[in-house]
């Protein structure tokens, strides 16, 4: 349990360090929270984790933030657990109306393809 305690005090620690410097923003997107956590601390399976292929945009940002910590952290590597993820969106609709769609990391990589077009396909998605 210290351990899980000590991994919480540590995420809440790095998230506003993180956000304040500005190198590390990406337009158009916010780190709102992250979790790191101890591998074997947790009750989560790390096996057989399905591919989730990021957009760019939440691929550069995950990239600034291993940077990040690999600074602030020697030897140790972050491993993303993107079924754990989640992302509030704020889509832009006609007529303009305000809407906030929480969803998965997974919904959310879905949801970016289409700001390519109004139609995708299976395989492009």
């Amino acid at each position: 349990m210290t351990s899980m305690f000590k991994d919480i005090d540590l995420s809440k620690d790095m998230h506003p360090e993180f956000n304040a410097n500005k190198s590390n923003q990406v337009q158009g997107i916010e780190l709102s929270s992250i979790q790191v956590l101890t591998q074997g601390t947790w009750p989560m399976k790390c096996s057989d984790i399905p591919n989730c292929k990021l957009p760019p945009i939440m691929k550069d940002l995950a990239a600034k933030f291993e940077r990040y910590y690999e600074q602030r952290a020697h030897n140790k590597k972050l491993f993303w657990l993107n079924q754990y993820g989640s992302a509030e969106i704020s889509p832009t609709f006609k007529p303009e109306k305000p809407y906030m769609i929480i969803a998965t990391s997974f919904q959310a990589s879905i949801l970016n393809c289409f700001n390519d077009g109004d139609v995708q396909t299976l395989q492009e998605l």
